[in-house]
């Protein structure tokens, strides 16, 4: 699981690194030790929702680390992830609460919504009335 050129992983006991979930894609950033640096290239949710760092060398460090979020990234990311609730939202409120956006992600500059559907709805009320105003 993770890209193709991960080739260590990482396990802390605290990081400030989010773990790809729900759709959105995970942290990357640096990890540095005994004047050593390598590139986390992913963050991923491991067994119990434990975040695993994805890194581009394999990691032989044992004791205290230095970890350094890709800022710039991360705010992209942050205001994609912003931008598909108000999505959500405004599409709801055009075509009713049926609507539900099930699959969003967004890496390299560019954001994908993908599932977007109508939940079926009866067109009467619960004793057979018609539904008068905007559906909801």
């Amino acid at each position: 699981m993770g890209p193709a050129g991960a080739k260590g992983r990482v396990f802390l006991g605290q990081t400030p690194f989010y773990g790809e979930m729900g759709g959105q894609v995970g942290d990357t950033g640096w990890i540095e030790w005994d004047g050593k640096k390598v590139k986390v290239v992913a963050t991923i949710r491991g067994a119990g929702g434990v975040p695993v760092h994805l890194t581009d060398t394999v990691v032989d460090a044992k004791g205290p680390v230095r970890v350094s979020l890709d800022t710039e990234r991360r705010g992209r990311i942050e205001g994609h992830h912003s931008a598909t609730h108000l999505l959500h939202w405004a599409l709801r409120s055009v075509l009713g609460p049926g609507v539900v956006v099930t699959v969003s992600a967004a890496e390299g500059g560019k954001g994908i919504v993908s599932g977007a559907r109508h939940r079926a709805r009866r067109p009467h009320g619960p004793r057979g009335e018609l539904r008068r105003g905007r559906p909801g």
